[in-house]
């Protein structure tokens, strides 16, 4: 007896995203995505809505693709606690989307700051008031969310 898996394989369109003009999120570059991602394989893509798309219009998009909403990432400027607030505002927009798109959870971090991205994963000049500040915008993130 055999059982056959249906495996799901998700994607984050950020090479598409990040192209060589610079950053560029848009309808045009989540169709051309899209379109390469479902004919090699993969079934689910992160959620990601441009500024001018509704859920329900990105549903659309996925399902005209054959692609399916898998949890998206949420970056903000955490270690600026002046801008705690903003950032709450938009992870409701960010957890709305994936609640009306059927996904229950999304991966939020800290935005990449040039000394992160030139040393990733060393902890480099650890700042107990930095860490502070970013665990309170990710605390006010979390409770900012809606209940699932």
């Amino acid at each position: 007896m055999s059982t056959t898996l249906k495996h799901r394989t998700a994607i984050n369109p950020l090479p598409w995203i990040l192209g060589d003009g610079g950053y560029r999120f848009d309808r045009s570059i989540l169709q051309e995505a899209m379109t390469a991602l479902s004919q090699v394989g993969f079934t689910h893509l992160t959620i990601e809505l441009p500024p001018d798309m509704t859920p329900a219009e990105y549903g659309a998009l996925l399902s005209e693709h054959s692609l399916a909403a898998a949890p998206g990432y949420f970056s903000a400027p955490f270690h600026d606690r002046q801008r705690h607030a903003q950032a709450v505002e938009d992870i409701k927009r960010h957890a709305h989307a994936h609640l009306e798109l059927g996904a229950d959870s999304a991966f939020i971090a800290a935005d990449l700051i040039p000394d992160r991205i030139a040393h990733p994963a060393i902890g480099l000049a650890p700042d107990a008031d930095r860490t502070l500040v970013i665990a309170e915008g990710l605390a006010a993130g979390a409770r900012g969310a809606p209940p699932r």
